[in-house]
């Protein structure tokens, strides 16, 4: 498993950014709770992905 070292500010950070990804896909695209969270994690896991490759 890939490990990443992020900082107090990234974190909250991306922690602000689910739980703004969660609330689009829930309300603007209209998913239900299960399929938000899901999409929600695997945005923020590829994002993760495409700055480790930086």
């Amino acid at each position: 498993m890939t490990k990443y070292v992020l900082d107090s500010d990234q974190i909250k950070t991306l922690i602000e950014k689910a739980i703004d990804l969660f609330m689009d896909y829930q309300y603007r695209y209209g998913y239900e709770e299960p399929r938000a969270r899901s999409e929600t994690v695997m945005k923020i896991m590829e994002t993760l992905r495409t700055i480790k490759k930086r």
